[in-house]
């Protein structure tokens, strides 16, 4: 075999975006996204649908989208291009950098939560194993409520909460893992 017949074999596969295949199949799968949404966006805009779900869609999903487009193929690109993509990394190297990549990933997640969203909690799941990731940090398995408050327990959350006899505690219905791991997270 020559040496451009070796080269070749060695060489990475790569698909009509000129990126390494499973950059680009994710390209080709986000490309696709965007052109479904971008159909409904323009759908919705022509029947002059408005409300929340078309705003974050047009002004924060389908900029971010866009951006991640750019960023995989950027990675495709420059996967294909580098020896990382012929194998030349040991597998020690590998290991560290999936672990440096994943680090980095946790520490923007972390990090985007509290600047970008202030710790403000979305979604009612979120904020429910928050509630309880409280509970358990403070070394209880229930919140006791103060006889005072208990004839308004049912008003003030009415849902996802553990029906408790008489109100005299408050814990949500939900399973308690995540609220338990973040809770050892808070110590």
């Amino acid at each position: 075999m020559t040496a451009e017949e070796e080269a070749a074999v060695s060489a990475p596969p790569t698909n009509r975006f000129g990126v390494a295949t499973p950059f680009g199949r994710l390209f080709f799968t986000w490309l696709v996204t965007i052109a479904c949404l971008s159909s409904a966006v323009t759908w919705a805009l022509r029947l002059r649908l408005q409300g929340t779900e078309s705003y974050f869609l047009i002004h924060q999903d389908l900029p971010v989208l866009g951006l991640m487009l750019l960023i995989v193929w950027a990675l495709g690109a420059l996967t294909s291009a580098t020896p990382i993509a012929a194998g030349g990394l040991s597998q020690r190297a590998t290991r560290r950098l999936v672990v440096a990549l994943a680090a980095l990933v946790a520490i923007t997640g972390v990090v985007g939560a509290q600047i970008v969203f202030g710790g403000y909690t979305l979604s009612l799941d979120e904020f429910m194993a928050n509630f309880d990731a409280r509970i358990f940090a403070s070394g209880q398995l229930m919140a006791k409520i103060p006889v005072a408050w208990r004839d308004d327990v049912p008003a003030l959350q009415p849902m996802f909460t553990l029906p408790v006899p008489d109100h005299a505690y408050w814990a949500s219905s939900y399973l308690p893992v995540n609220a338990a791991l973040r809770a050892l997270a808070r110590r």
